[in-house]
C-alpha cells in the first residue's frame, strides 16, 4: 500500500426481490431497510489518493489482503484478456457474521474480512428502532472479488467486490423474515502518477 495509486471508489447496495421472504411485514420492513442502503444511482464516488490509500481495499490495515488460508476459497480462476490484461476472480466460502477489521490488524480469522470491508448490515438494520428486530443473523454468500490487472506494468485496472448478505430475523417478536442485501464496491480509474 505504500506505493498505492489513486483511484475512484463507489459503494452501493440493492435488495433483489427474488431473495425476499418478508410475509405480512414486507410493506413495513422494506421501506425502512431501503432507507439504510445506497442505490447505485445515488452512491457518491470517493476519490482515493496515495496519501489516503489505507482505504484500499481494507480499511485500517497496512495490507491489501490478509487471506492466508486457501481452504476458505470456494472458487478461483484467471482469464487472459486482450491488451495484456488478466482477470483474476476469487469467490469465498460462505461465512456467518464476519467481524469488522480492527485498526492496525495484520491478520484475522474471517476470510470475508481478510479480503473485504464487510457491509455493517447489523449496525445499519438493528439501529432501526421501528423494526423491533431480534435474532438477527447475517450469512455472507459467494463473496467475489474480480481484479483486472496488467502483469507487465504491475498495474491494477479495476477491482470489483460483491458481497451477498442473507439477512434473517424475527420481526415484531414472532414473524420470521429474510432478505438479501447485495453490497458492491467498485474501484476504478486507477492513477499511477
Amino acid at each position: 500500500k505504500d506505493a498505492a495509486p489513486g483511484c475512484k471508489m463507489v459503494r452501493y447496495q440493492n435488495l433483489p426481490t427474488d431473495h425476499q421472504s418478508l410475509g405480512s411485514v414486507g410493506k413495513l420492513v422494506l421501506p425502512i431497510i431501503d432507507k439504510h442502503v445506497t442505490s447505485k444511482d445515488s452512491a457518491e464516488a470517493v476519490y482515493i489518493s496515495a496519501q489516503n490509500s489505507s482505504e484500499l481495499p481494507l480499511r485500517n490495515s497496512a495490507y491489501g489482503c490478509l487471506l492466508t488460508d486457501s481452504s476458505k476459497i470456494k472458487n478461483a480462476y484467471c482469464e487472459v484478456l486482450g491488451s495484456n490484461q488478466y482477470k483474476l476472480v476469487i469467490t469465498l466460502a460462505d461465512e456467518e457474521n464476519p467481524p469488522q477489521l480492527p485498526a492496525g490488524a495484520d491478520s484475522i480469522d474471517s476470510a470475508v474480512t481478510a479480503m473485504f470491508d464487510p457491509y455493517d448490515a447489523g449496525q445499519q438494520i438493528s439501529a432501526v428502532a421501528d423494526l423491533a428486530l431480534s435474532d438477527i443473523d447475517f450469512v455472507y454468500k459467494d463473496c467475489t472479488a474480480t481484479l483486472i490487472y496488467e502483469p507487465k506494468s504491475g498495474r491494477i485496472v479495476s477491482l470489483t467486490q460483491v458481497m451477498n448478505i442473507d439477512v434473517s430475523a424475527t420481526v415484531l417478536t414472532a414473524i420470521q423474515a429474510s432478505a438479501r442485501i447485495v453490497d458492491t464496491i467498485e474501484w476504478t480509474e486507477f492513477r499511477y502518477d
